[in-house]
């Protein structure tokens, strides 16, 4: 299993913010979710649109905490 199907083990931490942050974006891009994060998609009006996006975001917020160190 390579590091971007298991998200917690790219832990970001004081020295590798570079390496990180190539392999979240990655994960984010595989996943569809990186629009999302970067703010290029905007929230949509039509209900069953906003699952989806909110889904989404739950997503990739979930991703990118738990890619970071405690």
């Amino acid at each position: 299993m390579n590091c971007l199907s298991q998200p917690t083990k790219l832990v970001l931490n004081p020295i590798n913010y570079f390496k990180w942050k190539t392999k979240i974006t990655l994960l984010l891009r595989s996943k569809g979710l990186y629009r999302v994060t970067m703010g290029a998609e905007t929230e949509p009006t039509s209900t069953a649109e906003k699952i989806k996006y909110f889904s989404k975001l739950d997503e990739e917020i979930g991703l990118i905490c738990l890619s970071i160190s405690r």
